[in-house]
């Protein structure tokens, strides 16, 4: 099989057919099944191909780790309403010009500002893409991803007509 990465840039001091082909090698060695604790136990040896993708400084490590439950935190929370969770964020990531980058925002008040509300909707569509990316291949899940895509095309031209 031919790999790549899915994010190019992503892990830029691996090769990709290289990881794909070691993770081959071990799921084999873990009879059809590898976990994390696999994958990480095999990337501590510093001549696993694996080794480089990943941060051995302790400190650095664990503050990266905070900062993604912190980014995990923030969006999986949801407004509540009429005692009902609601199916969208409360925050959502967006650039922000008074603060020069990315920053998080309640989404009302991100949606009540055109230019914040146009990143929202582009988000969104850029999920349904990457969805429709990771699993629309796949034979038993390509009525779904034509549902998906289906409904990506109405969001877009939706848009369209509201400009």
């Amino acid at each position: 099989m031919k790999y790549a990465w899915g994010r190019k840039g992503m892990y830029p001091e691996i090769d990709a057919q290289v990881a794909g082909e070691h993770f081959e090698a071990l799921v084999e060695k873990f009879e059809e099944h590898l976990t994390a604790d696999e994958i990480l136990a095999d990337a501590r040896n510093t001549r696993s191909p694996l080794h480089k993708g990943f941060e051995w400084d302790e400190n650095a490590a664990a503050e990266k780790y905070r900062r993604q439950q912190a980014r995990g935190m923030i969006t999986t929370l949801v407004p509540m309403k009429g005692g009902k969770a609601q199916k969208t964020r409360a925050f959502v990531f967006v650039q922000h010009g008074k603060h020069g980058r990315k920053v998080y925002m309640n989404i009302r008040s991100a949606m009540g500002r055109p230019e914040m509300r146009d990143q929202v909707i582009e988000q969104a569509i850029r999920q349904l893409n990457s969805w429709i990316g990771r699993w629309g291949g796949q034979r038993e899940l390509r009525f779904v991803a034509g549902r998906v895509e289906a409904l990506r095309k109405r969001m877009q031209s939706e848009i369209m007509a509201m400009v």
